[in-house]
């Protein structure tokens, strides 16, 4: 499962990053909604079907209503992060 595509690799290392910081949080941005990761380092904002897609796989579980979601990493998304090699 490690040949995610891009967009998902740096959602779920932003996951991973946000484990112990209340993980990704569902914002209002510009255009609509969209993830942030809660862990200083993370910069980026993850559109909402990427957050979709890491669900879909198991990566990650929702939590809430919108627009009061979080998503957490699951052990599967563990482990793809171990098997990836991705360094957070």
């Amino acid at each position: 499962m490690t040949d995610l595509p891009e967009a998902l690799h740096r959602a779920l290392t932003d996951a991973h990053r946000s484990i112990n910081h209340g993980g990704l949080l569902e914002v209002a941005g510009a255009h609509g909604p969209v993830w942030v990761g809660q862990h200083p380092e993370c910069e980026a904002e993850h559109r909402p079907c990427v957050i979709d897609q890491l669900k879909a796989l198991g990566l990650i579980d929702r939590i809430g209503c919108p627009p009061m979601r979080s998503a957490h990493i699951t052990d599967l998304g563990l482990l793809e992060i171990d098997i990836a090699g991705i360094a957070a």
